[in-house]
């Protein structure tokens, strides 16, 4: 059954490839650009990070080195965090319109329609799932990567798979209560986990599988990539870009299942 609700979500992607295109391609280049914008308001320029690497490997900086480093390093993070910010927005922007594309037939158009107090409950809900993602992960990897590893290696970093694939059916069962901010309902985290409890095992096998087939792509694109970068960096992101609209997809398939009652079609 996992396997078929990933099949579905990407039957659902390139059965509907113009449509996902739609709803992914403004968010996104917006997304980009605001992007690019923040980095240049904050003064890095790609000449500043090749810079601070050679001065990070050469070692022993001296007092101005440092204080450029240190000021650069700030910079970049702050760009970075924004940059983040634009990003995780217009997911959240792109999952809105993918939902009710699905779940209430609201075909988009090449302008998306852009609900702002929609999206941005949406993006405050995911953003507080993945904050409490985060601290897990923090305390788990904390454990397994200094506790664990030094005395058993090999369980220490099968434990590091483990907790990845844990997290993530974490997510996907509290994750299933953002559709329902995007069609408009009220589903908080303590019913999405309920609801989703006679398909934990199904989310498991599901988060095993996405896990394998990201972990599959990640190294075929390496080995396009050693040959051909330029290629391999247009294929790494489309392969991101169909990987978060499955993602996207199965949350919309397990919502429509666990709290519509739809049936499941394959």
């Amino acid at each position: 059954m996992s396997w078929n609700i990933v099949r579905h979500a990407f039957n659902m992607v390139f059965g509907n490839l113009f449509d996902a295109i739609k709803v992914s391609l403004i968010p996104l280049l917006l997304a980009v650009l605001l992007s690019v914008l923040a980095f240049w308001v904050s003064g890095i320029r790609l000449v500043d990070i090749g810079d601070m690497q050679s001065i990070s490997a050469a070692g022993n900086p001296t007092a101005e080195e440092v204080a450029w480093l240190t000021e650069k390093l700030w910079s970049l993070a702050g760009a970075g965090v924004c940059a983040a910010i634009f990003v995780s927005f217009a997911v959240a922007w792109i999952a809105v319109l993918w939902h009710r594309f699905v779940l209430l037939e609201e075909y988009p158009t090449i302008l998306p329609r852009l609900e702002m107090s929609v999206v941005g409950r949406y993006f405050l809900r995911a953003m507080g799932i993945a904050l409490i993602m985060l601290a897990a992960w923090v305390v788990v990897g904390f454990v397994l990567k200094f506790v664990i590893e030094p005395i058993a290696p090999v369980i220490g970093s099968l434990g590091m798979v483990a907790a990845v694939i844990l997290l993530t059916w974490f997510y996907m069962r509290l994750g299933i209560t953002l559709p329902s901010i995007a069609l408009g309902r009220g589903l908080g985290l303590a019913d999405g986990f309920q609801a989703t409890r006679r398909l934990s095992r199904t989310i498991m096998g599901v988060c095993g599988i996405l896990m394998g087939i990201g972990l599959a792509g990640s190294i075929v694109l390496q080995i396009i990539s050693m040959g051909l970068p330029v290629i391999g960096l247009v294929l790494d992101l489309a392969f991101q870009w169909v990987m978060m609209m499955v993602g996207v997809s199965i949350l919309t398939t397990l919502y429509g299942h666990l709290i519509e009652g739809r049936n499941l079609s394959y």
